[in-house]
């Protein structure tokens, strides 16, 4: 999903590379990765977390509030 504009963009300006193809499904994966880390302390207020939890817990995120990050 996240590639799907990328991918309608390089057929509106005809590109038809597979170079161009395997851009913007780079660049289409890389925007929502950067939407959802924009999103992470909002998300967070609303009780909500994308991120895999062991990846926060590896980065020393816990589930409180006592010092440091939190979920």
């Amino acid at each position: 999903m996240a590639s799907a504009v990328g991918l309608i963009c390089i057929r509106i300006f005809g590109c038809t590379s597979r170079r161009a193809r395997d851009y913007a499904l780079n660049l289409g994966v890389a925007l929502q990765l950067t939407n959802i880390l924009r999103d992470v302390k909002d998300d967070l207020e609303r009780g909500r977390v994308y991120l895999p939890l062991d990846d926060l817990a590896a980065c020393g995120c816990t589930r409180g509030r006592s010092g440091g990050a939190a979920w």
